[in-house]
């Protein structure tokens, strides 16, 4: 039980006797003390509010350094530990009293280096100084900054400072007579210094990264990833050598190469000031306090205010057989390491309060909000005094988050901003020392705008769907009545060319007619006129369609020809090769007006023989071939200026018009060249090639 006491407080047993003749907690001016549920012991003070102390076996402060607080601490076995202060006092604490060794410096005592023997103390309180022992002499060693220090034996000392690094060797036991060597291939800004004795090896942090010196003082750097490795503190322990990083990371290298990487389980990366090893365990003192690790880097536990550290940010640590010495802002402290106090308990969670768009709303699940609603404010608790730095919140949005989200104790409101319309679930459990609360839940649902409601989403698409298919019939038919006017206008081309070209042929016909009768020739009249009727009969037949059948065209050339024939007698001849084309139908009157020009241009002005060859060949199209052996163009040309005739022959302009309708409906290479013939470099004749669209009857 605990009696109030004016200035702190004294601890007696059940019957009255005082446990502990010091008195506790003497800075505080203590009014009342209460106990609560959790067993934590409650100080109310003057001017300090309460003292919350959670376990009264912890021990109070050894010393109360609040006005000076201790910045460094070199703990020595043999002679308690050696310690320096804000001011620059140096002080020596033999576990029961501490003594002054100087007075104070110019600036904080940082470092302390002290040998083997315990007889020769380096420290910086201006200036880098040591202390003789032996003799009680102060000697300055470097007006430089120092930042590190280790002894590799008794008498050889290494000191890492601002400016580089220095070598001391004192030359006998009574550590009078010494010299000093600047290593000259680092002298650079150091930072820490380290040796591991067992491979006789010397690491050293600087600007520029991590070195290592054998005993040959051959320096080789080491890399990490293949780059160079920084470390603001480095510890040794059995032959290793562990640097610190920022993300947090634990290096472990021996024989100056890294041969492990320990990654520290801590949810936030923190500034990792200072590591030490101590059986099997790594302690590291961070700007969130000493956490002790394993040598995997699985977390062990948090040095809080569990364990009696209530006196804010730690300065500096040391372990001395088994105890953990903790000097922080206001004093100097102890931690048993082998006390481990009653197991945690599983803690409690709760939903204490919800907010939607800032206004507090009941905690009744599967609640319906509005679809203004978008802001909500969790705000959980978890009552404790005693486990406050241990406990941490582990909640999730499912519906938002996606994985599990972690706060310490004092984040315990929870806020989603901008949350868009669905169903939501919130999840919150707590967690003390790797044991969890049951979770507890809240589902919410936020109501979709009008919209984003499905059916107004369906009226929408329906009414783009109508309006596509209005917009598409109405383009389609527009295309199909423009389709149909243009075929109904190339039909009326095709047809007014072909009611043009036939009264042209008949008119020739007649002509070749009334040549025969003026010349008397009554038989061939007779003949002529008997043909005539027959070709003119056919042609009409003809004259409205599209297309007929080869076999007719063939017999509508045939009688042509043959009509020629009489008119020039015994010197025309000509041949028809089918190559036994069938199956095939052909636009009518194509072939003729081109049999026309080489009858008329060609071979009628020609002497001796006349020679008119058709050949017919199927591929994609019909390839008509027309060849003569008459004057060739060229003379029919210059005969045609001799008569001064403006005359053009007016099948040949109709063709022409019907070839460029023809083409435009197959998409075909269709139309006609003309070839001139020549023999012994005169010419000889000429070759008409035409290419005539089909349609396959079967």
């Amino acid at each position: 039980m605990g009696s109030r006491y004016l200035a702190g407080a004294i601890l007696f047993d059940s019957n009255l006797t005082p446990e502990n003749g010091s008195l506790l907690y003497a800075d505080f001016f203590i009014s009342d003390i209460y106990q609560d549920k959790e067993g934590n012991i409650l100080l109310s003070t003057f001017d300090k509010g309460v003292l919350v102390i959670t376990d009264i076996n912890l021990p109070d402060l050894i010393a109360d350094f609040k006005d000076d607080p201790i910045t460094s601490i070199n703990a020595t076995s043999a002679n308690g530990f050696i310690a320096g202060t804000s001011k620059g006092l140096l002080v020596n604490y033999d576990f029961q009293n501490f003594k002054t060794l100087s007075q104070k410096g110019s600036r904080p005592i940082e470092t302390i280096v002290v040998n083997p023997s315990g007889k020769i103390i380096v420290f910086d309180d201006g200036g880098i100084r040591f202390l003789n022992t032996v003799t009680n002499e102060f000697t300055v060693l470097l007006t430089e900054s120092l930042k590190d220090g280790v002894f590799v034996n008794d008498q050889t000392l290494f000191l890492a400072t601002n400016s580089g690094l220095t070598k001391i060797i004192f030359e006998d036991l009574t550590f009078k007579k010494y010299s000093m060597e600047k290593i000259a291939d680092l002298n650079i800004r150091n930072y820490a210094i380290e040796f591991d004795p067992i491979n006789s090896l010397l690491y050293v942090s600087t600007v520029n990264g991590l070195f290592c010196i054998d005993s040959s003082n051959q320096i080789k750097e080491i890399k990490y990833g293949g780059l160079p490795l920084f470390a603001s503190t480095l510890s040794y322990e059995s032959g290793k050598i562990y640097a610190p990083q920022s993300n947090p990371e634990l290096l472990v290298i021996k024989g100056g190469e890294v041969i492990d990487s320990i990654r520290l389980d801590l949810e936030n990366p923190t500034h990792i000031f200072k590591t030490t090893v101590y059986k099997n365990s790594v302690f590291a003192n961070t700007s969130e306090g000493i956490y002790e690790f394993d040598k995997n880097g699985k977390f062990l536990r948090h040095f809080n205010n569990s364990y009696g550290n209530n006196y804010g940010r730690v300065l500096d640590f040391t372990i001395i057989d088994d105890i953990l010495w903790v000097s922080n802002s206001s004093g100097l402290q102890t931690i048993d390491l082998n006390y481990a106090g009653e197991p945690a308990p599983v803690p409690l969670i709760e939903i204490a309060h919800i907010f939607a768009n800032d206004i507090e709303t009941s905690k009744d699940s599967l609640k319906r909000f509005d679809t203004e609603f978008r802001k909500f404010v969790f705000v959980v608790s978890s009552p404790t005094l005693k486990y406050k730095s241990d406990i941490k919140y582990h909640y999730q949005l499912k519906g938002y988050d996606e994985d599990w989200i972690i706060h310490d104790y004092a984040s315990n409101e929870i806020v989603y901003n901008a949350l868009a319309p669905g169903n939501y679930e919130f999840i919150v459990k707590a967690e003390n020392q790797n044991k969890f609360s049951e979770p507890v839940s809240y589902k919410f649902s936020i109501a979709s705008p009008f919209y984003a409601t499905w059916w107004f989403v369906s009226i929408l698409i329906l009414t783009f769907l109508l309006s596509v298919y209005f917009i598409y019939k109405r383009q389609l038919n527009a295309q199909r009545l423009k389709a149909r006017q243009i075929n109904e206008l190339n039909a009326s081309k095709l047809t007014a060319i072909q009611s043009q070209m036939n009264p042209h042929f008949i008119f020739n016909s007649l002509n070749s007619i009334q040549d025969l009768i003026l010349k008397g020739d009554v038989e061939h009249s007779y003949s002529y006129i008997t043909t005539f009727s027959n070709l003119v009969r056919r042609t009409l037949n003809y004259s409205d369609k599209d297309f007929i059948d080869f076999e007719q065209e063939l017999k509508l050339l045939e009688l042509y020809l043959s009509l020629e024939k009489l008119r020039f007698k015994k010197d025309f001849s000509f041949s028809l090769e089918t190559n036994s084309i069938t199956d095939i139908q052909v636009p009518p009157m194509l072939i003729q007006p081109f049999i026309e020009n080489a009858l008329v241009h060609g071979l009628l002005h020609k002497e001796g023989e006349k020679k008119l060859k058709i050949s017919f060949k199927l591929n994609d199209h019909l390839i008509c071939t027309i060849e003569d052996n008459g004057i060739g163009r060229a003379q029919a040309k210059a005969i045609k200026e001799r008569q001064r005739t403006d005359h053009e022959s007016f099948s040949v302009q109709a063709i022409r018009k019907r070839f460029e309708i023809l083409s435009n409906h197959f998409q075909g290479e269709l139309g006609y060249t003309y070839e001139d013939l020549e023999e012994n470099g005169k010419p000889s004749g000429t070759r008409v090639v035409l290419q005539i669209p089909v349609r396959h009857k079967f």
